[in-house]
């Protein structure tokens, strides 16, 4: 037991000994670092019934418009020196060999966090799913 503490004890002292980094990019190149600005937002209060994000609330179509929005950020184009300092390769435009095409990963993961929520109302997106009489099911893209 007494070592069950002194490992807790240890644990605990390393995770708050670390100092929080205002910019989580630092030691990696990104294109869109210069663009984002960094700022803790609280979320516990917005599960509360009287205080839902709008983001949380029952669909509408205001409600997906303001999600999509979130992603409408598809791909765009580095020059050949902003795409040699990135961490993954990527490949240039098929008739621009000067422009190399890069998407942001938070793009992706929204559309997937929005597919999500749209999973939770069956009933008004009916063609989201298609499911197998097997069991299993595919997801639509869009």
């Amino acid at each position: 037991m007494a070592i069950l503490g002194r490992i807790t004890c240890v644990l605990l002292q390393l995770h708050h000994g670390r100092s929080m980094c205002e910019d989580p990019s630092v030691g990696f190149y990104s294109p869109a670092a210069p663009y984002v600005d960094y700022e803790n937002v609280p979320f516990g209060k917005y599960f509360a019934a009287d205080n839902r994000s709008p983001y949380m609330q029952k669909p509408t179509p205001e409600v997906d418009a303001m999600w999509e929005e979130l992603y409408n950020f598809r791909l765009t184009g580095l020059s050949i020196e902003e795409a040699s300092q990135l961490m993954e390769p990527t490949v240039h435009l098929p008739h621009d060999d000067n422009t190399y095409v890069v998407s942001l990963g938070v793009s992706h993961q929204l559309h997937c966090v929005n597919h999500l929520r749209k999973a939770l109302y069956p009933d008004e997106y009916p063609g989201l799913w298609e499911y197998h009489p097997n069991g299993t099911t595919i997801a639509s893209t869009s």
